[in-house]
C-alpha cells in the first residue's frame, strides 16, 4: 500500500500504524482492520515516531520540532538549534537527540508541562548533519542509496538506565537516575 515518499519510521497501536514520510511532510496513518491510509500533515523532514502515553509524537528533522500526531497537531520548537535525530521514552518524559555542525544535544521533554532541558552538550566538529544536504558520509541519496536514518540508537535497561550511542563520535552515553 502506497504511503509518503521517503518512509523514515513506523510504529503502531491496537487500532492503526503511523508511519514519517521525510520527503513528503507527513505521517501515513494506516487502519489495522479496513487498510485504509489518510495523511496528516507534519512538520518539515518528519523523521522518528514515539509512542508516549497513548499519544503518538514525531520529531522533524528540518523543523527543529517535536509534534503530536494527530489532525492539527500541536507542535513545539526545540530550543537548541539543530537537527533533531531520535527520540526516546525515558521514566515519565522523552529524551531528543539533535545535532548541528558544532555541537550534539541530549534533550529531556516533558510532554505534560511541554518542557524541555538540556541534559548533555558535547562539541561535535562532524559538519554538516542535515539528512537532506549533500554529505554523503551517512547518507545517499537515490533510488538504490543506503542510508543511517538515525545517528544514534537508545535502549532502556532493567534498572532504567538509558543508553545512548553515537554514530559519528563513537561514544556511548549513560542516562540513570540522579
Amino acid at each position: 500500500m502506497p504511503v509518503g515518499l521517503a518512509a523514515t519510521d513506523l510504529v503502531y497501536d491496537a487500532a492503526k500504524l503511523y508511519v514519517a514520510n521525510f520527503a513528503s511532510n507527513s505521517i501515513s496513518v494506516v487502519d489495522k482492520d479496513g487498510f485504509a491510509v489518510h495523511e496528516i500533515a507534519s512538520g518539515e523532514g518528519p523523521l522518528k515516531l514515539c509512542q508516549y502515553a497513548g499519544k503518538t509524537y514525531v520529531i522533524n528533522h528540518l523543523g527543529n520540532c517535536i509534534q503530536e500526531v494527530v489532525e492539527g497537531g500541536k507542535s513545539l520548537a526545540i530550543p537548541y538549534r539543530g537537527y533533531p535525530d531520535n527520540l526516546f521514552v525515558w521514566r515519565d518524559q522523552m529524551v531528543i537527540t539533535s545535532h548541528n555542525e558544532r555541537s550534539m544535544f541530549i534533550i529531556l521533554f516533558d510532554p505534560q508541562k511541554e518542557s524541555f532541558s538540556l541534559l548533555y552538550q558535547q562539541d561535535y566538529p562532524y559538519g554538516e548533519t542535515r539528512y537532506d544536504s549533500g554529505n554523503v558520509s551517512f547518507h545517499v541519496k537515490g533510488q538504490f542509496g543506503d542510508a543511517i536514518f538515525s545517528l544514534t540508537q537508545g535502549k532502556v535497561d532493567s534498572v532504567e538506565r538509558l543508553w545512548i550511542t553515537d554514530f559519528l563520535s563513537g561514544k556511548l552515553f549513560i542516562l540513570e537516575n540522579q
